[in-house]
């Protein structure tokens, strides 16, 4: 798995540089996406490129057919082009995950998961994004799930870091200490 994405990185760093604007990494990530959703909504075009039995050519072909239905951008078409003649198709959500990476970095934006007991407020997810957004000196994007056995409190996970504010966290540190 880590193989994979170490993989995956080499290719979205290779279609996502620093040099892209910040409209045309917008522009990638989200037609990227929509082909995954697309792959991923109909079993039957997900087994058609997953399947080894067909030939990366004719994958290939469906991919620039779709392409001019669809409206995809000649990077999207390049990207997956390269994907199917290297049999890297499985890669697809991990350069999308590399991809949205890089697309903050360029965005100075962070993302940080807020997992609470219950769904807070509007005006507490924006306080909190306030507060994440100061310590790490970049725009806060924060992703909600609501866990009720951490009981109150709340935790937060982002750019590798977890800070566990919850009483259920607090009470295994008394406890285990």
């Amino acid at each position: 798995m880590l193989h994979n994405r170490k993989i995956a990185k080499r290719y979205a760093k290779a279609f996502a540089h620093e040099k892209m604007s910040e409209k045309d990494i917008d522009s990638l990530t989200g037609e990227l996406k929509s082909f995954i959703f697309a792959l991923e909504s109909d079993n039957k075009i997900k087994e058609y490129f997953e399947s080894p039995v067909n030939s990366k050519d004719s994958k290939a072909k469906i991919m620039r057919d779709l392409s001019g239905k669809i409206g995809f951008s000649d990077n999207i078409v390049s990207l997956v082009s390269v994907l199917i003649k290297k049999d890297r198709m499985n890669l697809l959500r991990d350069v999308y995950d590399e991809l949205m990476i890089n697309s903050d970095i360029i965005h100075k934006r962070i993302r940080v998961n807020l997992t609470t007991a219950y769904e807070p407020s509007a005006d507490d997810i924006e306080k909190i994004s306030k507060k994440v957004s100061d310590y790490f000196g970049r725009i806060a994007i924060v992703e909600r799930s609501v866990d009720s056995s951490i009981i109150g409190g709340l935790v937060l996970e982002g750019d590798g870091k977890i800070m566990d504010m919850s009483i259920k966290g607090q009470l295994k540190k008394a406890f285990s200490e």
